[in-house]
């Protein structure tokens, strides 16, 4: 085995085979890998593909390249075992792949035409895939559906593949018929109180509702974690307004809760009256640029200068212009979604601690915590400087943590009062924004600073009725200014 292999940061694959086959060498490798079997990676392996799943949900690019890494290790993993029973390689896993891939698509490696419809390259598709079932002794028709998917999935799966020689519902709405009578026969299974029929009434309510997700086009997978990153989110939500009221949700009712969940839930609403048509949304109806190359189309190459002027840290000059800011808008990404926090201070909005990093304290505000939720989770982040009377815009994009370190939260004390938090950036460029948008806008000319615009209380009002918009309003800066710290 080689050292200098192992050591080597350019080594790529054969880099990561030799590492494994190192740490599973029965007389100088590590215990704890020299121990495992098939049936202990195997769950490993289901949770790796589960977070690289998460990782581009999240769109987490940043960590997505480490949890591929930690997937292809579960491949490597198997292969090493492979090899040491003389079962097969990781070359020959590679060349297997390789070999069905090529039988797969002859309309690109073959004699086939390129021009093939999609219809026809799936329906080509399954012939082959068939050929290979066949091959694998898989004659039944369910034959090869995973047992280890998750059972949504497989279910999903299942009845696709009993579609494929006509056992399936003519249309959804004879789904839905027998989605009727699985929950009457589910109430009656509760009523009795008999746990296996209700369990097995369940079962068959899940598999109906898989099958409907197939006939309306959606993955029930995929619909089940959309619901319940919204429930996380809603629910944390609640909790947040719980605690800014003093209150949690161990101490609040359920009508408490529920009252604050259909308020979270209205505001979530992006359909308001008089927005919607009878065919969606404008945003449902028209056509989407979706690939790079037209937009490099549409707009050409990049002014020389946009590029330029990029630097990876803070120059003199930037910092000079970074602490005459008093205000920065503070973006962030995470599992629910993007942030935009607007941050402000009577003087600098932050500190410049050094070329490669800033610290912006997070005063008192209304413990939504959304950015800082978004940062534990996510660290990537940009930030956007303006200075009044400057058309010029700072740009700094990194990635960021949050502190509560006790001295550093002592440094930016006013009035006896600190931060709850510490945001710590760590600068990856820095760069000014082109002056046109201000420009265009006179934001700091225009003089219309007078304009009639809804009010605090009047977002409010439109989502509960019953809530008091003109006392708010009237005591809302007075509040604000009271507890600015």
């Amino acid at each position: 085995m080689s050292d200098s292999l192992i050591h080597d940061p350019n080594g790529g694959m054969p880099r990561l085979l030799e590492i494994m086959a190192r740490l599973r060498d029965p007389e100088t490798g590590c215990p704890w890998d020299i121990e495992q079997t098939w049936d202990t990676i195997a769950p490993y392996t289901i949770e790796e593909a589960y977070e690289v799943a998460d990782a581009i949900e999240r769109e987490a690019w940043g960590e997505l390249k480490g949890e591929l890494g930690d997937l292809l290790l579960q491949v490597v993993y198997f292969s090493q075992m492979g090899a040491e029973e003389g079962r097969f390689t990781f070359a020959e896993i590679a060349d297997g792949i390789s070999d069905k891939m090529v039988d797969r698509h002859p309309h690109v490696f073959g004699n086939e035409y390129r021009d093939k419809s999609a219809e026809q390259q799936t329906r080509d598709w399954e012939v082959q895939k068939a050929k290979e079932r066949a091959a694998k002794g898989e004659a039944r028709v369910l034959d090869g559906v995973a047992l280890g998917l998750p059972a949504l999935l497989r279910a999903y799966k299942l009845q696709k593949r009993a579609a494929r020689v006509g056992f399936d519902w003519d249309n959804a709405d004879l789904v839905l018929d027998k989605i009727r009578e699985e929950a009457e026969e589910l109430a009656e299974a509760a009523a009795t109180g008999d746990h296996d029929a209700i369990e097995d009434e369940m079962g068959d309510m899940l598999f109906v509702l898989a099958n409907l997700a197939r006939h309306l086009g959606v993955d029930p997978e995929q619909a089940l974690r959309r619901t319940n990153a919204k429930f996380v989110r809603r629910f944390r939500a609640v909790e947040d307004a719980l605690h800014a009221n003093g209150s949690s949700p161990q101490q609040a009712s359920l009508d408490d809760m529920d009252s604050l969940w259909n308020r979270i839930k209205a505001g979530e609403k992006t359909d308001l009256p008089g927005d919607t048509t009878p065919e969606g949304s404008l945003a449902d109806r028209l056509p989407r640029v979706t690939a790079t190359e037209d937009l490099e189309a549409i707009y050409g190459d990049a002014i020389p200068t946009s590029l330029t002027k990029v630097v990876d840290r803070i120059t003199p000059l930037y910092r000079k212009w970074i602490e005459s800011s008093r205000f920065v808008v503070l973006s962030t990404v995470g599992p629910e979604g993007t942030d935009a926090s607007p941050r402000g201070d009577i003087g600098p909005v932050l500190r410049v601690a050094d070329q490669r990093t800033l610290l912006l304290p997070d005063w008192r505000g209304n413990n939504r915590i959304d950015s800082l939720r978004n940062i534990v989770r996510d660290p990537r982040v940009s930030l956007m400087f303006l200075v009044p009377g400057s058309n010029n815009v700072v740009r700094v994009n990194g990635s960021a943590f949050v502190t509560t370190d006790p001295g550093l939260l002592e440094r930016f004390e006013h009035n006896g009062k600190q931060p709850r938090s510490i945001v710590v950036v760590k600068v990856r460029e820095a760069y000014f924004q082109c002056a046109k948008a201000l420009m265009r806008s006179a934001l700091w000319t225009s003089g219309d600073t007078g304009s009639r615009v809804p009010t605090a209380g009047e977002f409010l009002k439109a989502v509960d009725e019953g809530f008091d918009a003109e006392s708010y309003d009237t005591g809302y800066e007075d509040h604000a200014r009271d507890k600015m710290w």
